[in-house]
């Protein structure tokens, strides 16, 4: 997003509000260290993280005057995409509006070597690091890549691998026999098939039932197994 789409945003939000415009480049903060302190504080509890994982970077405040370590503040958004307005309440001065772009540090798994699209990761080729991910943690994948999981795309060296740029290895795989299981409160029914694709863990693949009895689909739950949904 744009400084000036931020502000058009901010300002729509915030009516009556002098917003503080962002340059291009962010610029180190000019705010007291305890209300810096107080904001990071906020943002974490939003997030559900601890204070000290939490790392901020503004657009330019033109007017700081009036700001304090007791100064009333309050965010404007959810951050999702790592992005805030911050309102400055300035007493008998008008409040004033900064942007903001919160992160957080995280150990992730980053290239030390480039990976091609089609490759599996290796432990000679990563490496774990504290970064900043300028982004909240709830849009953040779950799913911790491991060694030994496809590489979808290809990685250069220095970048933090992550889905979908790589994907689990398939737990099924073209030709398998799998194993197919239904189940509808006490009843469980057992049948065995050939898959004809391959699927990681918690994805569908398509598989031919043994006796000439038609095509299943049916979601992968572990080892060439997988359940079809009553």
């Amino acid at each position: 997003m744009t400084s000036s789409a931020s502000s058009i945003i901010a300002g729509a939000l915030i009516p009556g509000t002098v917003l503080a415009q962002g340059n291009k480049e962010e610029t180190q903060s000019l705010l007291q260290p305890k209300l810096e302190q107080r904001i990071s504080e906020a943002v974490a509890d939003l997030w559900g993280l601890r204070a000290e994982q939490i790392r901020l970077k503004w657009g330019n405040i033109k007017d700081p005057s009036g700001l304090s370590d007791q100064t009333a503040f309050r965010l404007v958004g959810r951050g999702l995409d790592g992005w805030f307005a911050v309102v400055f309440d300035r007493g008998e001065l008008p409040d004033i509006a900064a942007r903001l772009r919160a992160g957080y540090v995280d150990s992730v798994m980053v290239a030390k070597a480039p990976l091609r699209a089609g490759a599996r990761i290796r432990r000679a080729d990563v490496v774990t690091e504290e970064r900043i991910v300028w982004s909240s943690p709830l849009t953040a994948s779950k799913v911790r890549p491991v060694v030994g999981w496809l590489v979808k795309r290809p990685i250069a060296v220095g970048e933090i691998i992550a889905p979908p740029g790589v994907t689990a290895p398939p737990l099924v795989t073209v030709g398998e026999k799998v194993k197919l299981t239904w189940k509808r409160g006490l009843i469980t029914v057992t049948v065995e098939g050939t898959a004809l694709g391959e699927a990681a863990m918690g994805e569908y693949v398509r598989v031919k039932l043994d006796g000439g009895r038609g095509h299943a689909k049916a979601i992968v739950t572990g080892r060439r197994s997988a359940a079809l949904e009553s």
